[in-house]
């Protein structure tokens, strides 16, 4: 182990790891990343960072990481081999990478004994470094915490959810995307078959994300977007916005316009803001909150699920079926007495004298929530 390593893992300093790495000469960029404070990463903390890269250097195809696992005596993660993620290909094409570091990438740099004494232990004696008992040096796998009642770090109450070994838990996830920008006037944006983030400018835009998770925000203007394949995030602005999921697992959040949204194959989350809306479902078991303003929806093939917001407008659903289910969301909990009223051949959803929603050429008195 390289006394870089010891010192990260120890003392949670990169500035040893990133020299070794620099002298090393196998990468083209290398740094440290801190949380939105300036300091350690804090749980649900969002930190981004620009680099540019040349993509046709060798040492530009790969990435690699290491941080320490708070408040542990001399755990880390890192990737095992320097070749685990590819981000360029042999030729320069930008290929990204998405991915979750959990309990397999935790390791024990075998400095000191794992004690867990707050004074030698970081975050609660880092005052203090160094100071724990020797060990061998040798860096295996990570075996978590010592177990609760043992007087250690998940005894804490400020880490009692800290247990690294907990099915599903997830220290940080990792994403490294294509970054296109627009301008302030009408722009044309054009995404990759890798993942990309994409900030359109306040003009009316029209913008393609192709393939590839991608991440697309755009303005105030009344734009255009074309999600493409993939599993993609997209914040639209305040403007009369025409968006179309396509394919993959969509989110799509909008503001304060008259939306059309045609949502694709997958299974999508549709939130959108005040106006009055038009959003078509499509396949897929989607979630659907259409906000506030009187609002059209077109519920698809899949098991569509409803959210029923009080005092914000109505929702009218056409092509509601067996499968669809509601959720109660601004203003409403399961106190209240949600009622289904036939009228003609339409059923009228309320809360009292608030209409919610009006299911549209469809008559029942049965209501099934999640």
């Amino acid at each position: 182990m390289s006394a870089g390593v010891e010192q990260l893992a120890e003392d949670g300093a990169p500035t040893g790891v990133i020299a070794e790495f620099a002298a090393a000469g196998q990468g083209t960029v290398q740094g440290a990343l801190l949380g939105t404070l300036g300091g350690p990463f804090a749980p649900n903390d969002l930190v981004r960072t620009t680099v540019d890269i040349d993509p046709r250097a060798t040492t530009s195809q790969y990435f690699s990481y290491a941080a320490m696992i708070l408040p542990s005596n001399d755990q880390f993660i890192a990737n095992a081999d320097p070749r685990d993620e590819r981000i360029f290909s042999p030729n320069g094409r930008f290929l990204g990478a998405e991915f979750v570091i959990d309990a397999s990438e935790a390791w024990d740099a075998g400095s000191e004994v794992n004690d867990e004494r707050p004074a030698n232990t970081a975050f609660f004696g880092q005052a203090t470094p160094n100071t724990g008992v020797d060990e061998n040096g040798v860096v295996t796998q990570a075996l978590g915490f010592n177990p609760r009642g043992s007087g250690g770090i998940l005894d804490s109450p400020q880490f009692s959810n800290a247990d690294y070994l907990a099915p599903g838990y997830q220290f940080v996830r990792v994403r490294i995307a294509n970054l296109i920008e627009g301008e302030a006037g009408n722009d044309r944006l054009f995404g990759t078959d890798a993942p990309d983030d994409i900030f359109a400018g306040n003009g009316n835009n029209v913008i393609f994300g192709n393939g590839g998770n991608d991440r697309i925000y755009s303005g105030s203007g009344n734009d255009r977007i074309f999600a493409g394949a993939g599993n993609d995030v997209i914040e639209a602005g305040d403007g009369h916005n025409t968006i179309y999921g396509n394919g993959g697992n969509d989110r799509i959040l909008t503001g304060s316009g008259n939306d059309r949204i045609f949502a694709g194959l997958g299974n999508d989350v549709i939130i959108t803001g005040a106006g009055n809306d038009l959003i078509f479902a499509n396949g897929g078991n989607d979630w659907i909150d259409a906000g506030t303003g009187n609002d059209r929806v077109y519920a698809g093939g899949g098991s569509d699920r409803f959210v029923l917001n009080a005092g914000e407008g109505q929702v009218r659903i056409y092509n509601y079926g067996s499968n669809d289910r509601f959720g109660l969301g601004a203003g409403l909990s399961s106190s209240d007495t949600i009622s289904a009223r036939i009228q003609g051949n339409n059923t009228l959803i309320s809360n009292g004298s608030d209409l919610l929603a009006i299911l549209q050429g469809v008559q029942t008195t049965s209501l099934s929530f999640v």
